[in-house]
């Protein structure tokens, strides 16, 4: 039997004593512990002063314009194959960052990529119309005289104007542009700054049929008129906030369409299309001769239209024209109702199908009948029905 061994400890040198408090952390801690309760007092007078100070500056409005960029939690998520809303003569599609916006006379709906309600907002149009930027998009009445700017979850700003609205147009950094009748005769458009400031005002004498913003943040101003016995369109380009315009251009015929192209922009008209560079110098154009433009789109990446080519006998035609000087055409069937540029290929839906042109190829998809327009929605294309929107992916 063996004995239990011995484990030696060593004796406390203090003799058991408890540990005493060192007086330079005692004082550390309590100058770090009255800190805290004066920073505490400091947040709370700031707060009741701020509160007092702007009192009338807290508002309800005010909050919303907080909340303009911020973007709604669980866009991700699965795609829904369709869209279901209320058919309604007025309503007005289009895409808004990611999602489908359904403008009516009673209001403003959101839906998300998987088939649900991101937003909805009741008010009052007679004739809806909607631009949108990447981050922004206003509603406006035509020929009416309110609007309003949105972002993806809130209504950020309700406009009034002493005239009617013509056309409204809003910049990603969110600048803004209103077209109505000016008091004199022609067209007035002023501009506002993201916080609704006012910082330019024109007036054009000529048509006034188009004004957006470019990419770079300028806006362009689009207006026809006749000179001689000729039809003009000249495309006005406007840094908001300077006394005079940057750059002016011109082509022949009836102004159609415009807008970014690359680093320029272009200008479509009746007769003929330009691409111009940020200076507004000329760098490509091409004219359509006797052909009449039918329908027309444009993107960054180029300039689709489908024509009738006024020959006895002959179909219609699509072509494309892209930024970086390539181009596609192909025959075309008569009665199409929408068309599309999307990336290099153009889309052109009639009664009951789509066809996808690439310069090579034409893909034809069976879809249902009362089709009337397409919509760009990411990576997809919606055909756009009375009361539904149905994906359709290209290959």
């Amino acid at each position: 039997m063996h004995e239990a061994e011995n484990i030696s400890t060593p004796e406390p040198t203090d003799g058991g004593a408890e540990p005493t408090e060192n007086p330079y952390y005692a004082r550390i801690s309590a100058r770090l512990r009255w800190a805290k309760y004066l920073c505490v007092l400091l947040t709370v007078a700031a707060a009741l002063l701020f509160l007092f100070a702007y009192r009338t500056n807290i508002t309800y409005e005010n909050l919303r314009y907080l909340l303009r960029d911020v973007d709604e939690a669980g866009n991700a998520g699965r795609a829904a194959d369709s869209f279901a809303y209320t058919a309604a003569d007025t309503n007005f599609l289009l895409p808004f960052r990611g999602d489908l916006a359904v403008c009516s006379s009673s209001g403003v709906t959101l839906y998300r990529a998987a088939g649900g309600r991101t937003f909805e907002d009741s008010l009052r149009f007679e004739a809806p119309v909607a631009e949108a930027s990447d981050k922004y998009m206003v509603v406006y009445d035509i020929g009416g005289t309110s609007y309003a700017l949105y972002n993806s979850i809130s209504r950020v700003f309700d406009g009034k104007t002493d005239s009617p609205i013509f056309d409204c147009a809003v910049a990603d950094g969110g600048s803004s542009a209103v077209l109505t009748r000016a008091a004199t005769g022609g067209f007035r458009i002023r501009t506002y700054s993201k916080n609704f400031d006012l910082t330019g005002e024109l007036t054009r004498s000529g048509y006034v049929s188009d004004i957006g913003f470019l990419a770079d943040g300028r806006l362009y101003i689009c207006e026809s008129s006749v000179s001689g016995a000729s039809l003009v369109t000249t495309l006005s380009l406007y840094t908001p906030g300077h006394d005079s315009l940057d750059c002016t251009v011109t082509a022949g015929g009836f102004a159609y369409r415009c807008g970014s192209l690359g680093d320029g922009f272009y200008l479509l008209t009746s007769s003929t299309l330009t691409f111009f560079d940020k200076t507004g110098e000329k760098t490509f154009s091409t004219s359509f001769g006797t052909s009449e433009i039918l329908l027309a789109d444009g993107t960054a990446d180029g300039v689709a239209v489908y024509v009738d080519e006024n020959v006895s006998g002959a179909d219609c035609a699509v072509y494309a024209f892209f930024a970086d000087g390539t181009s596609l055409s192909s025959p075309a069937p008569r009665g199409a109702r929408s068309l599309l540029l999307a990336g290099r290929k153009v889309c052109l839906l009639a009664e009951e199908s789509l066809a996808v042109y690439d310069g090579s190829t034409v893909q034809q998809t069976a879809t249902a009948s009362g089709g009337r327009q397409l919509l760009r929605l990411g990576n997809v294309v919606l055909v756009c029905y009375d009361d539904r929107a149905e994906r359709i992916s290209l290959h």
